[in-house]
């Protein structure tokens, strides 16, 4: 079915742009309260865990947590194959002869 004339794609271009920019700039703002200690020790638990599960829904997976489980310290894209982002570095427990695998994966 044709659908010339039927859609404004500049406008929905438009559209689909401001809700990108709105759902990174709602990502980024989650991320920044639970990275922030005092939020996470102050805030209720029902609203840590409703900003961490807003996150996983928006594709984020907090696949590792500071030893007391309040901060995220592993986080990972669950649609992107090596995304990954951590709060410690694990290069610099790696042996030289056998590395990590996901140091492995950026050769």
């Amino acid at each position: 079915m044709p659908l010339a004339g039927m859609i404004d794609l500049g406008a929905e271009c438009n559209r689909l742009l401001k809700e990108l920019e709105a759902s990174e700039a709602d990502i980024a703002r989650r991320e920044a309260r639970l990275t922030n200690q005092e939020f996470v020790i102050k805030a209720p638990e029902h609203v840590v865990q409703r900003e961490r599960d807003a996150l996983e829904a928006a594709g984020l997976h907090f696949s590792g947590m500071s030893p007391d489980g309040l901060l995220p310290e592993i986080v990972e894209r669950v649609d992107h194959p090596w995304f990954i982002g951590v709060q410690y570095h694990p290069e610099l427990k790696i042996a030289t002869v056998r590395a990590a695998p996901v140091v492995c994966e950026f050769h």
